[in-house]
């Protein structure tokens, strides 16, 4: 919490929780009082070990802020854990990085939460959101230093295609996103994300107006040989023998 507004985000709710522990109202209600701090999610949880916690999502001057109440004991809260969320094209990725926030802060899923998450691996989540017309979307999150720092969905054909190999597509998803959005090249997030690059992308080939491109990725002790159509769309995924030494 190095940033100004973070820092005044926390004033307020530990203001707020010093009331509750002091048995002067309910944290929350005061919280909804605050001028210009608006309460997008607030979602009693807990963690895996059985605290109990609430998951907060709020707006605070345009940006967005994910936070934890632990409960120590009952009447006796406190701030956990308060982060400032990048910024997203779509309101659906916020609700999808907050998700992923809880889940990498141990909180278990809610039932009645849009989101359920869960952890692959030290670098990405993945989470399952079901939209406002109730049709579920995976997606893949990115956690650095503590932080969900990127979300894209998880192409859906290929997950339809190759149903046992999920976690490549996750990470191979996110790589193409990544690149897409912001030039970062593919081995830099398939290596960042767990993979490992056994050959790198080809220079892509056009052929018929489309462009192809091919790279070999060892995963979690699996080898894969990969197709990539248009830059962005995975087209072709075959698990292959271990390169010979």
């Amino acid at each position: 919490m190095n940033d100004v507004d973070t820092k005044h985000v926390a004033d307020i709710l530990q203001a707020c929780l010093a009331h509750y522990c002091n048995d002067n109202g309910d944290w929350l209600a005061l919280l909804h009082q605050q001028l210009g701090l608006h309460i997008r999610r607030a979602e009693a949880r807990q963690f895996i070990d059985g605290r109990d916690a609430h998951g907060l999502l709020l707006d605070y001057l345009g940006s967005s802020y994910a936070a934890a109440i632990l409960y120590d004991r009952p009447g006796d809260a406190r701030l956990f854990e308060l982060v400032r969320l990048p910024a997203y094209d779509a309101a659906d990725d916020v609700l999808v990085a907050f998700a992923a926030q809880l889940c990498f802060w141990e909180f278990e899923d809610a039932l009645e939460a849009p989101c359920t998450a869960c952890r692959v691996n030290e670098r990405l989540l993945t989470v399952r959101y079901a939209d406002e017309e109730d049709r579920m979307c995976q997606y893949g999150a990115i956690v650095s230093y503590g932080v969900i720092t990127a979300v894209a969905k998880i192409q859906a054909k290929a997950l339809i295609w190759y149903p046992d190999a999920a976690e490549i597509i996750a990470i191979l998803s996110m790589a193409l996103k990544l690149r897409e959005r912001h030039g970062t090249a593919l081995p830099e997030t398939i290596e960042e994300l767990g993979g490992f690059l056994l050959e790198p992308p080809t220079p892509p080939v056009e052929c018929a107006d489309i462009w192809r491109e091919w790279l070999a990725v060892r995963y979690a002790g699996r080898y894969f040989r990969i197709e990539i159509r248009q830059r962005r769309e995975i087209s072709g995924l075959r698990e292959c023998s271990p390169p010979q030494r």
